[in-house]
């Protein structure tokens, strides 16, 4: 029967302990943890604002749960620690307890400073475990002192204290209550301290062999929760204190972390951004200080990205573009919201966003920076993809948006601020431009590219719009000339429309400023008018009141007017030539034979076809006050030399030769050889020879012609008698000047010639005419 009751009783308590642990981990723990998260992360968002209030608010809590328990004691007794006898054993196993206690944060300390896995981004991942898992801040606080102070020193109070304290019926058993309770706390204090560690003891062992992911969740959620609060008070006073506190505490961390963290708290910052309106007291609000706060704050924004920028930049983080490019459109981002919050309307919107990235020194809308890329993205481009990748961006930014709607107004249409805005991305399209020309070569090796379309086509201009025609064709004017720019030229034109291609050729052909090489650039422009698959021509309607305009609102030296443009038009089909052309060309200023032959190379369907001379009289023709027409034709071709390889224009050489001759005058003027070169007829008698060299002074040109024939039976003459005498002085006086030996100079007139005309003098040609010169020259 004994056995029977003990069992039974045993049940009874078995059945009532896992009744309470059943209570505790289905009811108590989950309301626990629920009331914790909403008072320690939902509630502090919305009522805690500094710390001292939020610490405030849980010393008042924890002081009223103390009472209670004291009150409860003082009227229950419901707490019993025995006689008064074990006081004393209490407090020296409290005492024993601390003593345990601050052996095992020793030791932690010991451990946390051994061990090469405890940082993370600076803070150590120890102290996080035990300091806020283990919630041992709590025996640093002053309410835990003064219960462990009062629980030591009480039973030290001799007994007439104690019946002093008795008599005043206002404490009654009340100090008695609060050394139960407060010991009471102490031991549960020191049990969930017993319990918690056994598991951090656990994790330690786990952080040796791996790192703990959910500790770096709580040191990110804990660095997070820092920098809103100060970046909160940055703002609001407009200083610096953020980012210096923030690349303070970078300086101390590797580069991965260092990347890692800044770019962790910049997003938790500006992803989590609520501008609210100033919570400062009713003094604040009385002199309407609020409002001139969120008038500001747009401007204090940006300048707060642009320090940050040139911080990054001189702290040598290493952030990919990708990371910058995510900066970039917070920084847009936070301004649009900061101006969001005005409630104004889209108008003034767009005005004040223009202001804030406009002159920061009188907030002007001049100078307007809005889609400037900062120094320290433009750095971080390495490829073409580089390139596309930050179009994207900046195609997503709120600007853009605003001003694609306004793309199709005209410019006395637009607003203000869409001018502004306008200038700011033409000038970024520019600098786009010039980026993506340092990687043409790996462009042209991709198929597609979601800035320029796709590569494989012959000609791609459908997919780009009026305005980036104009921004493209602006950049093509002004690039200088050089063999990089030749090749991008040509890209950039298969990307524009026809019309385009067309004012570009009429721009650099009509310039009349000083020494534009472009003009030389025929084949060029041949090359990129002929690429093209649709049909279109110079003389469309459409295309040519086109360029009529383009080229009336571009500078290009002098004001061309319309009716050149047209007429040029008129006659680049011509398969021939009459006086009146030339009489036409000789009559209109800025405008030569030579010019007109280009245009129609460049701009003919039949330029494969030689142009002939129809009813042609030489003679007819008045010369103009800069020389004779003829000579002056042949000058201009010359100066560029590749034109005389196509057969468009030595065929017409041909044709001109037939109906113009040189005069003895002619031998005298004209000092470049390759004007004699350019006629394939001309041979200089000897009768000639002597006319010139007995009446007059032979130039330079005809000489050196001389020289380039010397090899052959045409001009044996030269090398006969006084002939090859007068020769002789003129020549030495021409190599003299040139400060040449006599094979330096004919092997640079050797090149020249051969510029003009394939093989014009051969190798072995060459060396003949170096013997028999060098001996010429040593006889004489």
């Amino acid at each position: 029967m004994e056995i029977i009751e003990f069992s039974q009783q045993n049940l009874k308590i078995f059945f009532f302990v896992s009744l309470v642990i059943i209570i505790f981990r289905v009811f108590i723990k989950p309301i626990f943890r629920r009331v914790n998260f909403l008072l320690f992360s939902r509630v502090e968002n919305y009522f805690f604002r500094t710390k001292i209030l939020k610490n405030a608010i849980i010393n008042i809590l924890l002081l009223v749960v103390i009472a209670l328990i004291v009150a409860f004691q003082q009227n229950y007794d419901l707490i019993q620690f025995g006689n008064k006898d074990n006081y004393n054993s209490l407090v020296i196993s409290i005492l024993t307890l601390y003593g345990i206690l601050y052996a095992f944060l020793q030791f932690t300390i010991g451990y946390a400073l051994q061990n090469k896995n405890d940082k993370y981004w600076g803070r150590s991942i120890t102290k996080e475990l035990f300091f806020n898992h283990l919630r041992s801040k709590i025996f640093n606080s002053t309410l835990f002192k003064v219960l462990f102070l009062y629980v030591v020193i009480y039973p030290s109070l001799s007994q007439e204290i104690h019946n002093l304290l008795y008599d005043f019926d206002i404490f009654n058993k009340f100090p008695k209550a609060l050394w139960e309770s407060s010991l009471l706390i102490i031991y549960v204090l020191y049990a969930y301290l017993f319990l918690r560690s056994l598991n951090i003891m656990r994790i330690l062992y786990d952080i040796q062999e791996r790192r703990s992911s959910w500790l770096e969740r709580k040191i990110k959620r804990t660095v997070t929760e820092k920098y809103q609060q100060i970046f909160e008070y940055s703002i609001r006073e407009s200083n610096g204190y953020f980012l210096d506190e923030l690349f303070l505490e970078l300086k101390s961390l590797d580069n991965a972390e260092k990347n890692q963290m800044l770019m962790h708290v910049i997003k938790e910052v500006f992803f989590s951004l609520k501008l609210e309106q100033s919570r400062r007291g009713l003094l604040f609000k009385i002199f309407n200080r609020r409002k001139r706060e969120l008038k500001y704050r747009p401007f204090n924004l940006h300048n707060f990205f642009t320090q940050l920028y040139k911080k990054i930049e001189k702290s040598n983080i290493e952030l990919s573009l990708h990371d910058l490019l995510v900066i970039y459109r917070l920084h847009d981002n936070a301004i649009y919201t900061g101006i969001a919050i005005l409630h104004i309307d889209e108008e003034e919107l767009l005005d004040k966003l223009v202001c804030v990235y406009s002159n920061t020194k009188s907030w002007t809308n001049d100078e307007c920076i809005y889609f400037k890329l900062p120094f320290i993205i433009v750095k971080s481009i390495s490829s073409s993809d580089d390139i596309d990748e930050i179009h994207q961006h900046v195609t997503q930014r709120i600007g853009f948006k605003k001003i694609k709607k306004a793309s199709k107004l005209k410019d006395e249409e637009l607003k203000e601020y869409e001018k502004q805005l306008f200038k700011s991305y033409d000038n970024y399209f520019y600098n786009i431009l010039d980026q993506y020309k340092n990687y043409l070569d790996d462009i042209k090796n991709k198929q597609y590219s979601s800035f320029w379309g796709s590569h494989r086509v012959c000609d791609n201009t459908s997919s780009i719009d009026e305005r980036t025609n104009d921004i493209i064709y602006n950049y093509i004017i002004h690039m200088e000339c050089t063999e990089k720019n030749k090749e991008y030229l040509e890209f950039l034109a298969g990307k524009i429309g026809f019309k385009y291609k067309a004012s570009i050729v009429f721009y650099h052909l009509f310039y009349t400023g000083p020494s534009w090489e472009w003009k030389r650039e025929v084949i060029l422009f041949r090359s990129v008018i002929s690429k093209i698959w649709i049909e279109e021509s110079i003389t469309d309607k459409e295309v040519l009141d086109f360029v009529c305009y383009k080229i009336d609102k571009s500078y290009i030296g002098h004001k061309i007017k319309e009716d050149l443009v047209r007429w040029v038009s008129q006659h680049v089909n011509i398969r021939e030539i009459d006086n009146s052309v030339i009489e036409q060309c000789l009559s209109r200023p800025y405008i030569s034979y030579a010019k007109l032959l280009k245009f129609i190379f460049i701009f003919s369907d039949n330029f494969n076809y030689s142009i002939d001379f129809k009813d042609f009289d030489y003679s007819s023709i008045q010369s103009s006050y800069n020389g004779e027409w003829g000579i002056n034709f042949l000058q201009d071709i010359i100066e560029t030399p590749k034109l005389l390889n196509e057969r468009f224009f030595s065929d017409h050489l041909i044709q001109f030769s037939k109906v113009f001759s040189f005069s003895s005058d002619h031998f005298v003027i004209v000092n470049d050889f390759r004007v004699f070169l350019l006629n394939p007829f001309f041979i200089l008698s000897e009768t000639q020879f002597n006319d010139l060299f007995d009446n007059h002074y032979a130039g330079k040109g005809i000489v050196e012609f001389l020289v380039l024939h010397f090899n052959e039976n045409e001009y044996k003459y030269l090398k006969e008698g006084t002939n090859a005498k007068s020769f002789c002085i003129r020549l030495k006086r021409i190599i003299n000047d040139n400060n040449k030996s006599v094979k330096e100079y004919v092997e640079s007139l050797v090149c020249k010639a051969n510029e003009c005309r394939n093989l014009a003098v051969s190798v072995i040609q060459e060396a003949e005419i170096i013997n028999e010169l060098q001996n010429l020259m040593y006889v004489r």
